[in-house]
This record gives structure tokens, C-alpha cells and sequence, in this order.
């Protein structure tokens, strides 16, 4: 089991279509833009150096997506857009135990098509960051 804090976090699965926004277009959505559409995986590192596998689905045209930490971990939650642009997504994580609940996660797509996401839970020092890709 990994921990991330107080309680753990892993998991990851890529597979997408369409390409980044443009950082350009600021405009907010209200919903996921076909730009995030698809399975997306990729390592985290959290504020302690552990290194744990993500996954995160997104489906354009929905307000959430799925997050899968798989085993060790193998924990699961939902991610729900707060707020939005084409280039930058603010989502709220919900997971079940034994990973952390709660926090907010930032997800931008990079130049080189890959997503960068970005968990912290507020008034905490947790947090870990990962580089995304489909495929």
C-alpha cells in the first residue's frame, strides 16, 4: 500500500481522442472538453517521493470523470469539475478508503499531448502530481 499522506494513492490507463486546447482559449466550460476525452495513465509522486500508478477517464461532456488507483493501492473515486477552460480543468476528488478523500486536482494539457495532473488537499501538505498519456 502506498501513502500519500495519512493514507495512500495509485493507478493508471491512457487512451484518448482529440488534442490539447489551446492555452488561448480561456473561455469556462461546464463540462469536460473533448480535448480530456478518454483513459489517461501515468506515475504519481507524492509529497514524500512514493511513486504510485493513476488512471483517469474522462468523457467529454460530462461534469465528472472516473479515477482508478490500482493494486497495490486499489482504490477508486469520481473527480468533479468545479470550474474550467479548454486548457484547465479544477475537479474535486472523492475516493474511499484507505486513500486520502478529498482535495482538489488541477489537470493541463501539455504541448506534447500529455496531461499534467496535480492533487492537494487543502490546510494539508499532501499532494502528488503526475504526467498523464493515452495509448
Amino acid at each position: 500500500m502506498l501513502v500519500l499522506g495519512p493514507q495512500l494513492v495509485g493507478g493508471v490507463d491512457k487512451g484518448r481522442s482529440g488534442a490539447p486546447a489551446p492555452a488561448s482559449d480561456q473561455g469556462p466550460v461546464d463540462s469536460v472538453p473533448a480535448a480530456f476525452h478518454g483513459t489517461w495513465r501515468g506515475t504519481a509522486v507524492n509529497q514524500q517521493g512514493a511513486r504510485f500508478p493513476v488512471q483517469v477517464t474522462f468523457q467529454s461532456g460530462r461534469t465528472t470523470a472516473t479515477v482508478l488507483y490500482p493494486p497495490p493501492t486499489g482504490c477508486n473515486g469520481t473527480l468533479t469539475l468545479t470550474e474550467g477552460t479548454q486548457s484547465r480543468l479544477s475537479m474535486a476528488l472523492r475516493i474511499g478508503q484507505p486513500c486520502t478523500d478529498g482535495g482538489a486536482v488541477t489537470v493541463t494539457p501539455q504541448a506534447d499531448g500529455s496531461l499534467d495532473y496535480a492533487w492537494a488537499k487543502q490546510g494539508t501538505g499532501l499532494r502528488y502530481r503526475a504526467t498523464l498519456n493515452t495509448g
